[in-house]
């Protein structure tokens, strides 16, 4: 009899668990700031290539700052999975600055070891 009660015991106490978050709910997400590698013209926009650091690394966003009479741009990789492969592939992304005035402008991309990458927009 002690044995039929402890079994029900552990069997009560094992369905009771918290569930289980689900693979991919937000584990082994992770952003990080890349250096761009080059740009190239394309109709009106720019195409930017940089690199990730995994196979799992793709592009997030662009990050835009205004700084010292240039126009700062940042890429952000996004990296979602835990298991990746070992490569350092290049990704691309268009990026489209559209200012308000007529004018010259200037965009700093940022490039890998201070190597930034800038290109200047006459806006008329």
């Amino acid at each position: 009899m002690r044995t039929i009660y402890l079994i029900l015991t552990v069997a009560l106490l094992s369905s009771c668990s918290k569930k289980s978050t689900p693979e991919g709910d937000g584990d082994c997400t992770k952003y990080a700031i890349v250096p761009v590698s080059r740009i190239e013209h394309v109709s009106d926009s720019i195409k930017v290539y940089f690199h990730v650091m995994s196979g799992c690394g793709q592009f997030d966003k662009f990050i835009d700052k205004d700084s010292a009479g240039a126009h700062v741009v940042t890429v952000q990789a996004v990296y979602k999975g835990c298991i990746c492969t070992m490569d350092i592939p290049e990704r691309s992304a268009s990026y489209k600055y559209k200012p308000t005035k007529p004018g010259t402008y200037f965009l700093t991309f940022r490039g890998e070891d201070g190597n930034d990458i800038t290109e200047t927009i006459d806006v008329k």
